[in-house]
């Protein structure tokens, strides 16, 4: 039999799918929560022909209704024709059953919510009340999803940010909609704040109760900004990972020209924020007024070290703590103040991801006590520059609040540069001069 979770198919769940990027993921948590609403992942599938037959069967599944049985008859020839080993459960008949069942209804549920969830919003106006529901279809019930069968809040209760079915691996809740004579003909209610059972967080997970890890999301809900999300949130983890690994995963993102666009945007809406600081402190400073700066040292991450400049490095017996490229405001204020000589364009800069991608050359400098490479580009009106430093010590905040250092890779200088000047540091380590 097909799923019987909801009315699949139909176009606002097959549109929601199909959108999706494929992108190369190592585990199942390199991703988490909203990011999936534009992400195609399968944890340990890191080839895109791979990726994309294994996209093709799950859309198969939603368009057509196919059936498990059928999904796991085109999985098993994928692996098979793509000559994908190692994966979790391969070998194993429980295990490749169970491997293939998440994969199937994770993608199926949630392209079901985010479209179902779709089609709620478009008729809150008439009809602007939620009500949750505990699927009988559940083999295994979560106490919790069932003390939750029958809550009713508005479509817009902030609750559903972060319930929105299903909410977890294997979860079929789902969600009604009702207007207000149903309340009336039916004897119902919105449930009181403080009647909502297991609304609390879990001390062990700091997940909402009753929410699984990378699940307290409303599927769909970030698909207008959920690029510039996916990006970020990819150099994020990569900041952990060995610098190769981190490389390749910020590479494979940042290799989408729809992702790379979304978070340029956001880095260039961030330092134009800035920008007007700077301004308004010209201003201030050529009427005589005091106007002060305050920075947070807020860190961005831009981007992350090429491949090839890692092996050109390592043949130096240099090893970078990290592949990651980050700005911090107080860089840019100090790359941008009134008193410095040729900045680089600001409508440049506020492209930087985009940027680091293709730099004409990199150069390694250790003319200093500090570590640099300096990323050199054409410019219409000469030759410009990037110094990043290498481990540079930064101060931040760690997750429990406490204040930790850590070695980083920052972009602390953008201006023009003689190109003459260049030649002192020898053969690029990457690109040509």
């Amino acid at each position: 039999m097909p799923v019987s979770y909801g009315s699949l198919p139909f176009l606002e769940a097959l549109a929601f799918f199909r959108a999706k990027l494929n992108l190369p993921t190592q585990k199942w948590d390199d991703l988490l929560g909203a990011a999936h609403d534009r992400a195609f992942v399968v944890a340990g599938a890191m080839k895109a022909d791979l990726l994309a037959d294994l996209k093709a069967a799950i859309d198969k599944a939603i368009a057509e209704g196919a059936t498990i049985e059928t999904f796991r008859k085109d999985f098993k020839r994928i692996v098979a024709e793509r000559g994908w080993t190692g994966w979790t459960g391969e070998g194993a008949k429980a295990g490749e059953a169970w491997r293939t069942r998440v994969l199937y209804e994770t993608n199926l549920f949630s392209s079901y919510s985010a479209g179902r969830t779709q089609q709620m919003k478009a008729v809150a106006e008439t009809r602007p009340y939620w009500r949750y529901r505990h699927s009988p279809a559940s083999t295994v019930p979560r106490a919790e999803h069932l003390a939750w069968d029958g809550l009713i809040l508005r479509h817009d209760d902030p609750w559903f940010a972060s319930h929105t079915p299903p909410n977890g691996f294997g979860c079929k809740c789902y969600l009604e909609t009702l207007a207000e004579r149903d309340l009336q003909k039916q004897g119902l209610a919105v449930t009181p704040k403080g009647q909502i059972p297991y609304n609390a967080l879990d001390p062990k997970t700091g997940l909402p109760q009753g929410v699984d890890k990378g699940w307290d999301y409303q599927p769909g809900a970030s698909v207008a900004n959920g690029l510039a999300r996916l990006g970020q949130q990819a150099m994020n983890k990569a900041v952990t990972l060995p610098p190769l690994l981190a490389a390749q995963a910020v590479a494979a993102h940042l290799s989408h020209p729809a992702i790379l666009n979304a978070v340029s945007d956001e880095f260039g809406a961030w330092a134009n924020a800035w920008f007007k600081e700077l301004d308004a402190a010209a201003k201030a400073k050529a009427a005589r007024q005091k106007y002060a700066i305050k920075t947070t040292g807020e860190l961005r991450h831009v981007g992350a070290l090429s491949e090839n400049v890692l092996a050109e490095l390592a043949k130096r017996q240099i090893a970078p703590a990290s592949a990651l490229l980050s700005v911090r405001d107080e860089d840019l204020i100090h790359t941008f103040r009134d008193t410095k000589v040729g900045p680089l364009p600001r409508s440049w800069y506020e492209r930087l991801p985009e940027h680091l991608r293709q730099p004409k050359a990199v150069l390694l400098d250790t003319s200093h006590a500090r570590l640099a490479l300096l990323y050199i580009y054409d410019m219409p009106s000469g030759t410009g520059k990037l110094v990043v430093e290498i481990d540079y010590l930064i101060t931040e905040r760690g997750a429990d609040g406490k204040k930790i250092t850590r070695p980083a890779n920052i972009i602390n200088t953008a201006r023009m540069v003689p190109v003459a000047n260049l030649k002192a540091y020898g053969k690029p380590l990457e690109g040509t001069l």
